[in-house]
């Protein structure tokens, strides 16, 4: 019996990122909360301050629903960032 793992390490997103990302992509809350089903608070936690830490699971899907890579949200510069 193959036993699978869930990842549990947490991530600390840009906000302004995700807001930016977000705002790209046209989406508000709500629609970014239906797309990558997370709880529309959660996204709203983490926009506000960033003090929202967030599985990987969280982290994959709002990466997959704004069709961003990962560096985007990892780095807190603008520039060099390959789409």
């Amino acid at each position: 019996m193959k036993v699978v793992r869930k990842i549990k390490e947490e991530f600390e997103i840009n906000p302004a990122k995700i807001r930016v990302a977000r705002a790209i992509r046209n989406l508000n809350v709500s629609e970014l909360s239906i797309l990558a089903k997370v709880d529309r608070q959660t996204i709203m936690r983490i926009e506000k301050d960033g003090s929202e830490k967030v599985t990987f699971e969280v982290f994959e899907r709002l990466m997959n629903a704004l069709d961003f890579p990962k560096d985007f949200f990892m780095s807190n510069d603008f520039d060099n960032i390959k789409m």
